[in-house]
């Protein structure tokens, strides 16, 4: 698993940041969202050929909480959907949503994105970026430069992406060197780079990076070493190892470069691992098979027309819901920690509720100010944070 002391980097800040008003209403709250199908609320059924059949808009998915597929690959919620409940917003809608409320954000998660451009049925990240990019021209023209550039340097992004070109890699070079491997790697992280410095220009500040999953974890790749249930296959999860370890000194450069930069890590290798090695310690029964799929662990299959996949009774006692994405309950496990924290520095070096109470001033002087709020969330809200003016509705 990836050491979690590579999560525990300074965070320097050229910006002046208050701490919260002693009033503030929750509904003042600004979150976006990049990566791919483990954030996607539903972007893909809007470029993809309508008469093709995608197992994400039909059952069992979303059974569990929607009663209705809406495009998550889960059984229920995605990571995101949790984070904005503890916000008390809406749900953020994915980007290509007609008619959808961007007034909180915007998901421009895609099922199948990476960081480049290979492949056509999903939104990689360069043109997520270039989307929000389009969303921010919006916001100014609505609501006038200086409030729009408020609410983006106050807004929280969240972002996973890197795992899709990791499961390419490995198919179309399955016995690749480690200097190959680590070209790999340096090529991907080069683009992640530059869109995250994209992100940044356009007044992006607060950033919650999830790395790459122990990708031979999963049920889909144990399905395809023929390996057994308590092992994981060694090379794809050696691979992500040599992501992860790189990834943090890509961030390290960043907020070096990046004035004002704030940068958090979700540890998602470790607290997947952690769930698939041990399940039973996060109340789970199973975490080398899947709920739904074809095959000795169910890795594939999932929804397919033929429908000659199995169907667990219960997805809240598996980690895994497909081949390759989670149920309900483990990504609200995922999403606590995220907002709370938790053991091994799985979330370092500020939770994802830090970084939403963070507040981002321009700077007035040269004097370096960092401070997070204290206990803002951590309580009930009071009478007049339920009176604010909230969305009346969760979808």
């Amino acid at each position: 698993m990836a050491n979690p002391s590579y999560l525990l980097f300074v965070i320097g800040l050229c910006v002046s940041v208050t701490l919260l008003n002693s009033f503030t209403c929750y509904a003042n709250h600004y979150f976006f969202i990049f990566g791919d199908s483990l954030y996607d609320v539903g972007n893909n059924q809007y470029i993809v050929d309508p008469d093709r059949y995608i197992p994400a808009y039909h059952k069992p998915f979303g059974t569990t909480f929607f009663n209705h597929a809406t495009g998550r690959f889960s059984d229920g919620r995605a990571p995101p959907d949790f984070i904005a409940s503890k916000l008390n917003i809406s749900f953020i809608p994915p980007i290509l949503e007609p008619g959808a409320d961007f007034t909180n954000g915007a998901s421009f998660a895609s099922g199948g994105a990476g960081v480049f451009n290979t492949n056509a049925e999903a939104i990689y990240f360069g043109k997520q970026v270039e989307l929000f990019k389009n969303l921010s021209l919006k916001w100014k023209a609505k609501l006038g430069e200086e409030e729009a550039n408020r609410r983006l340097a106050n807004a929280v992004y969240l972002i996973s992406m890197g795992g899709n070109n990791y499961f390419s890699f490995i198919t179309n070079f399955p016995h690749s060197t480690q200097s190959e491997q680590l070209e790999h790697v340096d090529n991907v992280l080069v683009e992640f780079k530059k869109e995250i410095k994209n992100i940044y220009d356009i007044g992006g500040r607060k950033f919650m990076i999830q790395n790459v999953a122990p990708l031979g974890c999963l049920p889909s790749y144990k399905q395809r070493y023929d390996i057994n249930t308590d092992v994981c296959a060694g090379r794809p999860v050696v691979l992500t190892k040599l992501h992860n370890s790189q990834l943090i000194i890509a961030l390290e450069e960043l907020k070096s470069s990046l004035t004002g930069s704030v940068f958090s890590v979700f540890d998602y290798h470790k607290a997947t691992g952690d769930r698939v090695n041990d399940p039973a310690k996060y109340g789970f029964k199973h975490g080398g098979i899947s709920c739904c799929g074809a095959g000795s662990h169910r890795g594939g299959g999932c929804g397919h027309l033929s429908n000659d996949y199995e169907l667990c009774f219960n997805p809240n006692e598996y980690v895994w819901f497909d081949g390759g994405h989670h149920t309900d309950k483990a990504n609200y496990q995922f999403a606590e920690l995220m907002w709370n924290g938790g053991p091994d520095n799985v979330v370092s070096p500020h939770t994802i509720k830090d970084l939403f109470d963070l507040r981002i001033l321009p700077a007035t002087t040269t004097t370096t100010t960092t401070k997070i709020s204290k206990g803002k969330f951590g309580r009930r809200f009071n009478k007049q944070e339920r009176n604010c003016d909230l969305p009346s509705s969760i979808i």
